[in-house]
């Protein structure tokens, strides 16, 4: 089959279909939204969410204040009110407030050395028990840092 010119129509002309790319005439053809020339047969019209006009929210917080600093002053800290000696896992310190089972702390050694340890139980307000034996003496007024409980104003 050969393709034929299509012949005499009047009061129409032939016009290119944007969407197929096809000659058709133009009483055939319609002009889309976006401005598209198409054939009626493949019209498409404009979906109406395109023009739905949504309320602006208003995101503005009623009572904005801003967040308050920490106050962080660092890791709770005592001291050891009598000696111990190397072995030893029981330690008289001058508190144990806040103090509980299982706290890290780390405690300076006569030597200057710092040994870090774990808390096996706070026996009363000044006495406390260490899962680990101490490597080395430990002076009446050495430092002990308890790393798990830290201290705020």
């Amino acid at each position: 089959m050969s393709w034929k010119r299509p012949g005499y129509r009047a009061g129409s002309h032939l016009v290119k279909d944007d969407r197929t790319g096809f000659t058709i005439w133009s009483h055939d053809a319609v002009k889309e939204w976006n401005g598209a020339i198409v054939h009626r047969k493949h019209f498409e019209a404009r979906h109406p969410q395109d023009t739905i006009r949504v309320r602006r929210e208003d995101l503005r917080v009623p009572d904005a204040r801003p967040q308050p600093i920490d106050q962080f002053i660092g890791p709770l800290m005592t001291t050891t009110v009598a000696a111990a000696s190397a072995g030893s896992t029981a330690l008289e310190v001058e508190h144990t407030e806040r103090m509980q089972g299982g706290d890290h702390i780390g405690i300076f050694l006569a030597d200057g050395d710092l040994h870090r340890n774990i808390i096996q139980t706070v026996v009363d307000l000044a006495n406390l028990v260490l899962i680990n034996p101490l490597p080395g003496s430990v002076a009446s007024g050495a430092t002990l840092v308890n790393y798990s409980a830290v201290a705020t104003e």
